[in-house]
């Protein structure tokens, strides 16, 4: 089949502006990826808190173990037992099934127990690469940024290596409290699949 050369000419007109388009386009789509490796790496660097600057309550009478990365726990007020009209909830593994914690909501403070047995650490994933670098310590950033007072603080208990408690303190609004909740639920859940 024979074109005119009229025709012809304008086929290769179009497929130079469509090849143009493309090298236009490539350069786009690399010129994004360079962009979003540079956002990546903002993201990663102001994302997690180091474990150093976390504080960790002195291990309970029973157990010698002190708590990853030997953090000193000078200052640090003992946690307290939730008043008579704090909330309390128990997070579960999944729906109906075994129970991993108890969760007291108090005015200024959440405890969150382990129950006896689970025999988790908190060097387990994803307690510290999660809860506390991600939640916990965005949480913590928000509060130094906006300079509302105390930041959110997050004290670890543990008993022979083994965590029992979780501290969370200054956490301030009803939507955090859920947050944190929903976060610790999967959060143990997860570390248990880790040593089962």
């Amino acid at each position: 089949m024979q074109y005119p050369d009229e025709e012809m000419k304008d086929v290769l007109e179009l497929r130079e502006r469509i090849t143009l388009e493309a090298e236009k386009l490539e350069e786009r789509l690399e010129y994004a990826r360079r962009h979003i490796h540079v956002l990546d790496l903002i993201l990663k660097s102001s994302s997690y808190t180091r474990a150093s600057s976390l504080k960790v309550l002195a291990p309970t009478p029973a157990g010698p173990d002190p708590a990853p990365g030997g953090s000193d726990t000078a200052g640090t007020r003992p946690p307290k037992e939730p008043a008579p009209g704090s909330d309390r909830e128990f997070i579960r593994r999944d729906r109906g099934g075994k129970r991993l914690a108890r969760f007291d909501t108090a005015a200024d403070e959440i405890a969150i127990t382990l129950e006896g047995g689970l025999g988790l650490k908190a060097d387990i994933p994803p307690l510290k690469t999660f809860f506390l670098d991600r939640i916990i310590g965005d949480m913590k950033r928000k509060d130094e940024q906006a300079a509302e007072g105390a930041a959110i603080e997050c004290l670890l208990e543990q008993d022979g290596g083994e965590l029992r408690r979780i501290i969370v303190r200054n956490y301030r609004t009803k939507d955090r409290a859920k947050e944190i909740r929903s976060s610790i639920g999967w959060t143990l859940s997860r570390m248990l699949e880790k040593i089962e």
